[in-house]
C-alpha cells in the first residue's frame, strides 16, 4: 500500500513539473491519438504531420501550429509556410526552430518552447534542431553552437560543422584542411586529421584519410578498413548495427550493394542492385527490378 501511495505521489509531482505534458508520444497521429480525436483533427486542418515529443505540427490556411494527442491546439497556427527551412520545425529536446521575416525582408531563425514562446529570438541567418543540448547556428558564414538559454556555447569559428551526435560534432578546420570532432565544451575529442568525416552513430563513425576509408570508435580506434573497390553509401552512418556499402563491379552496371557490421564483416552479401539504409530493423532493396524488404539478417520480410 505504501509503495502504491508513494508511486502515485511521485507521478503527481512529475506531472506537475512537466505541466501535465506528454513528451513521449512520437510518430503517426493515427497511432498516437484515439479515433475520435484523430477524426476531428482530420476535418479541422489542411495537413497533419507527425508527433514529436508529444506535439504534432498541423497546417491550416497555410499557417503552421501544434496540437497535442487529444487534438487540442496548444500552439496556434501562426507560423508562415513558405517552403524549406521556413515556418516552424518539429520539436527536439523541447525546442522547435521557427522563422520570421524582418523589415528588410530577410528570413531569420530562432526557437520556440513548448508554450509557443520565442525562447531564443529569431536573430540568426540559420539554426538547426537541438541535439545533445546544443543547436548549430550560422553567423557570417561560420558555424557555432547555442545552448537552450540562447547563449553561445561554442563560438562560430568553423567553416563547416555537423550537429552533435552521441556527444561529438564533426567540424572542419580550415587551417589544416581537415575534419575532426569536438565535444560539447568545444574541445577537440578527436583531432582534425581526416580528409572526410561523418557523424557518430551507434558508437561508430565513417572517416577517410587520403584514399583509405575506415570506421573508428569514440576512442579513435580503427574498427576496420574498407577493402579496395568498396565504398560506404547512403548517409555513411550505422543503422541497426549495419552500414550500407557498395562494391564496384567491372562496370557501373555491375556495382552491387550489401551491408557490413562494426567489425567489418559482411553480414548481408553484395547482391542488390539498389539498397537503402536500415530503419527500425528493415531495409528496402532491389534485385532484377524487384523491390522488397529485408531484415538485418537478410531475410525477406513483409511490412504491415
Amino acid at each position: 500500500m505504501k509503495t502504491k501511495l508513494f508511486s502515485a505521489i511521485l507521478c503527481m509531482m512529475v506531472m506537475a513539473m512537466v505541466g501535465c505534458t506528454d513528451t513521449t508520444s512520437t510518430g503517426d497521429p493515427e497511432k498516437v491519438m484515439d479515433k475520435k480525436a484523430y477524426s476531428k483533427v482530420l476535418t479541422t486542418y489542411d495537413d497533419i504531420y507527425e508527433f514529436h515529443e508529444g506535439l504534432c505540427c498541423v497546417k491550416k490556411d497555410n499557417k503552421l501550429g501544434f496540437i497535442n494527442k487529444k487534438g487540442k491546439e496548444v500552439i496556434p497556427c501562426q507560423f508562415e509556410c513558405r517552403g524549406w527551412y521556413d515556418g516552424v520545425d518539429d520539436f527536439s529536446e523541447g525546442m522547435a526552430r521557427f522563422m520570421q521575416v524582418d523589415a528588410d525582408g530577410n528570413r531569420l531563425y530562432g526557437f520556440i518552447n513548448r508554450k509557443g514562446e520565442a525562447a531564443i529570438p529569431a536573430t540568426y541567418e540559420m539554426v538547426w534542431s537541438f541535439s545533445n543540448g546544443l543547436a548549430r547556428f550560422k553567423k557570417d558564414s561560420k558555424y557555432g553552437f547555442l545552448d537552450q538559454s540562447g547563449n553561445v556555447a561554442i563560438e562560430p569559428v568553423y567553416e563547416q560543422a555537423e550537429c552533435f551526435s552521441e556527444g561529438l560534432a564533426c567540424v572542419y578546420v580550415k587551417s589544416k584542411s581537415k575534419y575532426g570532432y569536438i565535444d560539447t565544451k568545444g574541445e577537440f575529442a578527436i583531432p582534425a586529421t581526416y580528409s572526410d568525416a561523418n557523424p557518430f552513430a551507434e558508437g561508430m563513425a565513417v572517416v577517410r584519410k587520403e584514399d583509405k576509408r575506415f570506421v573508428i570508435n569514440q576512442k579513435e580506434e580503427v574498427q576496420f578498413t574498407l577493402p579496395k573497390n568498396h565504398d560506404f553509401y547512403g548517409d555513411h552512418i550505422f543503422h541497426d548495427g549495419l552500414v550500407l556499402v557498395e562494391k564496384e563491379g567491372k562496370s557501373w552496371d555491375d556495382d552491387r550493394f550489401g551491408y557490413m557490421n562494426a567489425k567489418g564483416e559482411v553480414v548481408i552479401p553484395f547482391i542488390y542492385k539498389e539498397a537503402d539504409e536500415f530503419e527500425d530493423g528493415v531495409a528496402k532493396v532491389e534485385i532484377d527490378d524487384n523491390e522488397f524488404y529485408i531484415d538485418t539478417k537478410g531475410n525477406v520480410v513483409t511490412l504491415d
